[in-house]
This record gives C-alpha cells, sequence and structure tokens, in this order.
C-alpha cells in the first residue's frame, strides 16, 4: 500500500538541460537515442502497481467474499432457521451483496475503459436495474412509480455500465428515503434535430444533501 500510495504521486516535470551552442567548425552534435522521460516511467510504474494492487483484491478479498456468500445462501434456502435468525443472516447477505459491488466498482475502475456499445431499450434496462434492488425496495416498503412513454427509440449505448449507473442511483435513493417512500421513474422521447434523444428523470422524496 505505502508503494502504490507513493506511485500516485505525480512527479514535477524536470526541464531539459540545455544544449550548448555549436562552435564554429565544429562537427554538429550527434542525435542521441530517446530514452523515456521520468513522467513517461513513473507513469507506467503506476499502471503496474494498480494491476498488481488490483489482483490482490481480487484474489484476497472477492473470492472469500464469494464464498462467505455462497454458504450464507445455503444456509437460507434450506429454511432451517427460525424467523429472528433468519432475518439477520439475510441482513447480513444484503451488506455482503453491497461489499462485493462497492469492490466490482473499484476493480472496474482500475481496468481500462472499454464500452461495448450496441442498440439498447432503456426501458428494458431499467427494468433489469430494478431487479437487482428488488429486496432493498421490499425491505423497506419502497413504491417505484414508472412513467414510460409509449414509443421509445433504442440507443447506442452500453447496457451494463448503464445499467451500473442506475443500480448506484436507485441504492442512492433508497438510503435517502425512509420506509414506505416512493422512487419516480419517467422515460421520454424528444425529436432533437434529425433525429430523436430520450430523457431518463430519476427522483425520490428523501431528504435532499445539504
Amino acid at each position: 500500500i505505502v508503494k502504490l500510495a507513493d506511485l500516485f504521486q505525480t512527479p514535477t516535470p524536470q526541464a531539459p538541460a540545455p544544449t550548448p551552442p555549436a562552435e564554429f567548425g565544429s562537427p554538429s552534435p550527434q542525435p542521441v537515442s530517446s530514452i523515456p522521460s521520468e513522467p513517461i516511467i513513473r507513469k507506467q510504474e503506476r499502471q503496474s502497481a494498480i494491476g498488481e494492487f488490483s489482483a490482490f483484491l481480487a484474489t484476497e478479498i472477492r473470492e472469500p467474499l464469494a464464498s462467505i456468500r455462497s454458504q450464507l445462501e445455503e444456509v437460507t434456502g434450506e429454511g432451517i432457521l427460525d424467523f429472528d435468525p433468519q432475518t439477520r443472516v439475510e441482513n447480513a447477505m444484503r451488506d455482503l451483496i453491497r461489499i462485493e459491488a462497492i469492490l466490482n466498482e473499484i476493480l472496474d475502475f482500475a481496468k481500462p475503459l472499454e464500452l461495448n456499445r450496441h442498440l439498447c431499450r432503456i426501458p428494458e434496462v431499467l427494468e433489469s436495474a430494478l431487479v437487482v434492488v428488488g429486496t432493498d425496495l421490499e425491505a423497506t416498503r419502497i413504491q417505484v412509480a414508472k412513467d414510460y412513454a409509449t414509443v421509445i427509440a433504442p440507443v447506442r449505448g452500453d447496457e451494463a455500465k448503464l445499467q451500473q449507473a442506475f443500480l448506484s442511483i436507485f441504492r442512492n435513493a433508497c438510503e435517502a428515503m425512509s420506509p414506505g417512500g416512493q422512487l419516480t421513474i419517467a422515460v421520454t422521447q424528444h425529436r432533437a434535430g434529425r433525429g430523436f434523444e430520450v430523457q431518463i428523470l430519476i427522483k425520490n422524496n428523501g431528504v435532499p444533501i445539504p
């Protein structure tokens, strides 16, 4: 971790040393082979350190979390627990799933951003994200009000990244609202130039961030 923090420090670029003027009649200086500058070397070291740190997180943290989650799912699926222990285990499962999601976001951040763009329908992406947070919505008795336009053209985008963005918004909304709140999702389509644009409105009745 110390090494990683040290590599994150941006070095101050050094000014190149001035080249002395050539004297009359002296041979012209020979070209020097290009050597990577210190900032480039430091950048490569940072990228290498990030890769090592990501591998550590994936091996030493994500794999044990997956094992714990599998065992909890097995226990809850057997139905051998009483109501109170069952509820506690299910709450632990939700916290574990959230930790896994945060860890995956960190690992995704360390990877080069690659977008897999293709035509996708926004209402379908929203619905798939709502299914993922369905347990949280039921636990907090949050009602979801949907208002999708009848005709919505498909958009070109990375469906997985869009779903991840919607998941983050929905989870933040659940945390901001009190039990029994309402989450409103509206999707409309408007003409923009020669084509159309799809607008998404997501709001909740929770306390705003000060």
